[in-house]
């Protein structure tokens, strides 16, 4: 099992309270800023012995916390069943390992499992049995966070069993007593919070560092505030996989993450039309060989040069360069001082008012609900006169012409015609 290093010394800040500090509590303005950057101003930064001393000391914690978490049957085997879930790529911490990898190792995993059960089972040669499946699990990638959630469903089983239920189903199940298991979660407690503890005091000595990059992505559609919570929580990641024996400092680590996951973030959240990861890094593809062009030739580069050099056919480019474009309120005043909007500068004066047409509509079905007291020839004459029939309106030479009335004969009608409807619809107001 791996072994901590002894502690060495660390400065008083970090001794009395190395919580890692965010904006919950602090006032949302611009006076939230100027107070977190004085809350992490407080925190000295590490010299490059104490930082790789540090690092060590959360590798060993870390690392001496997943044995005994590891040592329950029961979590190899939610390990195992992890790896084949569909999201199993997007919780395992190594993006190297390829489908077919991860499979092979989950075949040895559960081979493994197999013998330690059995081994378990016969009482004889259960060490030697689990030395290769604890190989196996500590080779296999997954993100510290999955142990915490695994640790957290082995207390919730043991707690079960000290009540006296499925006592026996739980010694079969991780491979050794309550009593064993119990020790080994206080073990992992206490391991847990000198990895959280060494952890965070890497993570405040740098948190400067997310300052100074966040500031270069500021004004892409996120605050500041949110670049500073995305660039914190990439640190803590960057300090879980940090390691000294590479020989580089935490801070050249920590970079590289910052940037992609800061990008990423801006991506995902930056826009108010929300554009896929893969089409934004496209974008900035084409805008970095539109830049070298604009170098080289002296001038803007036409749209099938684009095309020729990046790969990308014109039609492509031409759509991803327009959903780039920022949309732009219906709201926004026209001027600083103007009260007018582009609502009211860009609106058709001689298009349909919808409202209107939903008021003319729900005219038309009251007019249809009356038109029940009408002759026959009333009621031809008003459809055809105010268009609710076919939907358009047909001159009196029409009306006249297809009824075979008189002009005058069809004014007559006409007036009686809308004088009954007046009238009906009078005495079904009266009676409601």
């Amino acid at each position: 099992m791996p072994t901590i290093t002894k502690k060495t010394s660390v400065s008083k800040a970090f001794a009395q309270d190395n919580r890692i500090p965010d904006f919950d509590g602090l006032e949302s303005s611009s006076s939230s800023i100027s107070q977190y950057l004085k809350s992490i101003s407080s925190f000295e930064l590490l010299t490059p012995a104490l930082e790789r001393q540090v690092g060590i000391n959360i590798q060993a914690a870390r690392r001496a916390f997943q044995f005994h978490v590891r040592r329950s049957g029961f979590i190899a085997r939610r390990m195992a069943e992890s790896a084949l879930l569909p999201t199993s790529q997007k919780r395992i911490g190594s993006r190297g390992n390829s489908r077919e990898e991860t499979l092979s190792h989950v075949s040895g995993f559960q081979a493994a499992i197999a013998d330690c059960q059995q081994a378990y089972t016969r009482g004889t040669g259960f060490e030697s049995a689990y030395s290769k499946l604890d190989t196996l699990c500590e080779a296999f990638p997954l993100k510290p966070q999955m142990y915490l959630e695994f640790l957290q469903d082995l207390e919730a089983m043991l707690n079960v069993s000290k009540r006296g239920e499925a006592t026996t189903e739980f010694c079969h199940t991780n491979w050794m007593t309550i009593k064993e298991a119990d020790e080994h979660l206080r073990e992992a407690r206490r391991l847990e919070k000198g990895w959280i503890h060494a952890r965070n005091i890497m993570v405040n000595a740098n948190l400067r560092l997310v300052v100074k990059e966040a500031k270069n992505y500021q004004s892409r559609g996120l605050s500041f505030e949110d670049l500073i919570q995305v660039g914190n929580q990439t640190l803590i990641a960057a300090a879980d996989s940090f390691d000294p024996a590479r020989g580089c400092r935490f801070s050249t680590h920590a970079m590289h993450h910052l940037k992609g996951d800061l990008k990423r973030a801006i991506d995902n959240s930056g826009r108010l039309i929300r554009i896929p990861v893969h089409a934004c890094e496209t974008i900035r593809k084409i805008e970095s060989t539109e830049r070298e062009l604009l170098v080289s030739l002296g001038g803007t580069p036409s749209l099938q040069l684009l095309s020729d050099t990046t790969g990308i056919s014109a039609v492509e480019i031409q759509e991803l360069m327009c959903s780039k474009q920022t949309p732009i309120s219906l709201h926004e005043p026209t001027g600083e001082d103007s009260r007018e909007t582009l609502e009211s500068v860009l609106a058709d004066k001689m298009a349909w008012d919808p409202s209107e047409e939903d008021r003319l509509e729900a005219a038309r079905q009251r007019v249809m609900s009356l038109i029940g007291v009408l002759t026959d020839t009333e009621r031809q004459v008003i459809l055809l006169s105010f268009g609710l029939n076919q939907g358009a309106l047909s001159s009196e030479e029409e009306i006249t012409s297809q009824l075979g009335l008189k002009k005058r004969e069809l004014e007559g009608i006409k007036e009686r015609a809308i004088f009954s409807l007046r009238l009906k619809a009078q005495q079904q107001k009266q009676a409601a």
